[in-house]
């Protein structure tokens, strides 16, 4: 099918982005595998699951958008062209909003990571939760677990292996899911020049991957053209290779995005300083 690869038997893949699950040798089903095998997370693509009966839930043949990496510690030839030196350097960005677009101010939280350390980040924040937390939704939650939440991971994250980023955009006139990419697009450039300058230590940056929270404006048509016109005339945006909206049930760096973006209200309130927020939580407010 074009633009789908398929999964090779020797590589890994994720039913839910979080927990490993891998072909076992010979094995004729999917098996939940230990999640350090995420540490030699690759690439983050839609492919078609082939070969096993079952998947997560889902049958062979199946499309959805999986974490691949390279599950032994040398690669594989099946799976060796996954394992480029691009892949190497590609940045995620995963973005969830508080508010909505048109109907007043509204904040858009953003988490980058290179791929090769996003497994990494993800436990750190993982970690911290009990066994048994389901998806974090900031605004349904204790505005004091949060803060503590945010300020046991910044605490325990390598702090110059990623960047939050939370981005104001003011009120404006139009259809929601126009403004809804252009404040998409906003944090993108904003986040990937800290990201430059925090991580990557380089001016250019390119090879750069969009993860949304899925809702009823990112999968407007509208969303995708403005998004589409930004790839290719707008600045750093033009580094972007995709932009894609999953489930944020699926990826607790899509719900850490969430706290990032609901993280203004406390800076609104005069619980921190936008310097105490950054300071304690690691959370810039350009």
């Amino acid at each position: 099918m074009v633009g789908v690869k398929a999964v090779p038997q020797g590589c890994a893949i994720t039913g839910n982005l979080i927990q490993a699950v891998k072909y076992p040798a010979g094995g004729e089903r999917l098996q939940p595998g230990p999640a350090a095998d995420v540490d030699r997370l690759v690439e983050f693509q839609e492919v078609q699951v082939l070969g096993p009966q079952r998947t997560a839930g889902r049958g062979v043949g199946q499309k959805k958008f999986v974490w691949i990496w390279n599950a032994s510690s040398e690669p594989s030839a099946e799976s060796r062209p996954f394992m480029t030196a691009a892949l190497n350097k590609k940045v995620l960005c995963f973005i969830d909003e508080y508010g909505t677009a048109g109907a007043g101010d509204l904040y858009l939280g953003a988490v980058l990571v290179l791929a090769r350390d996003a497994g990494r980040v993800d436990r750190f924040f993982t970690g911290l939760l009990e066994a048994n937390a389901n998806e974090i939704h900031a605004a349904a939650m204790d505005d004091g677990y949060l803060q503590g939440l945010m300020h046991r991971f910044w605490a325990a994250v390598p702090t110059d292996r990623v960047v939050l980023v939370n981005q104001k955009i003011g009120l404006r006139a139009g259809p929601g899911p126009v403004l809804y990419a252009q404040a998409v697009v906003e944090t993108v450039k904003v986040g990937l020049k800290r990201f430059q300058k925090d991580v990557l230590g380089r001016e250019t940056i390119g090879n750069v991957e969009v993860i949304t929270d899925q809702n009823h404006q990112n999968d407007h048509p509208d969303f995708r053209a403005e998004i589409e016109r930004s790839q290719a005339h707008d600045g750093r945006f033009k580094g972007v290779n995709r932009v894609v909206a999953i489930d944020s049930a699926a990826s607790r760096l899509l719900q850490l995005a969430d706290v990032v973006g609901y993280s203004r209200k406390w800076v609104n309130e005069g619980t921190f300083s936008a310097k105490a927020l950054r300071q304690q939580l690691g959370i810039q407010m350009p």
